[in-house]
């Protein structure tokens, strides 16, 4: 009786059950994000840095604007119909004052929109640090900081409560609006850095 030995194997041997090659894709997968969320966190860190409000002049006044957005959500009969989603924009102007600037006096524009937005301010009265805030009022009020010249903002920030009353879906989207082009924003932020003393 002869014994035929067996044909060698190809496969390669799978650990846990799973394709060797399953590894090497999860642990590219996870450096891709680990990646892509540290590159936004340092982006905000590198844009905050590069032209910083208490890096301006004395008598300086730092504005932008955030824009608030919110827009109907249409459902799939309206989609099929090219129904047009309504929109409302409302616009906040913000502003840094160094030292004695003179601040902005602009108010908000737009419309409110069917979200209801409430102002929440911090309630010192409170125990439970989940409850210590309370209502201030309704609607966005210019947002308004003061600093002097070399030292950083100080004090609570602003802080929202957005609210759906209506039975129906609203998108809301937030933005900065850049008030300076890109050439000018380079130049305002090589100028601060020139004058920038050590340490700030």
């Amino acid at each position: 009786m002869s014994h035929t030995p067996a044909a060698p194997s190809n496969e390669q041997p799978t650990p846990k059950g799973h394709p060797p090659g399953l590894f090497l894709l999860f642990a590219v997968e996870r450096w891709e994000r680990f990646s892509y969320y540290g590159m936004r966190g340092l982006l905000v860190l590198y844009l905050t840095a590069a032209l910083a409000a208490h890096q301006l002049g004395n008598n300086a006044t730092y504005t932008n604007t955030l824009r608030i957005e919110q827009t109907e959500v249409l459902s799939e009969e309206q989609v099929k119909a090219k129904v047009e989603p309504r929109k409302w924009t409302t616009l906040v102007p913000m502003s840094v004052t160094v030292g004695s600037g003179e601040a902005s006096e602009a108010g908000v524009r737009g419309d409110a929109g069917p979200l209801k937005i409430e102002r929440l301010i911090r309630d010192t009265s409170e125990q439970d640090k989940r409850k210590a805030w309370k209502v201030a009022g309704e609607g966005f009020e210019p947002a308004k900081f003061y600093v002097q010249q070399g030292t950083r903002p100080a004090g609570d920030a602003v802080h929202y409560k957005v609210s759906n009353p209506t039975d129906a879906k609203v998108k809301l989207s937030v933005k900065i609006l850049r008030p300076y082009s890109e050439e000018e924003i380079k130049s305002r932020a090589y100028a601060a850095r020139a004058n920038a003393k050590p340490g700030d």
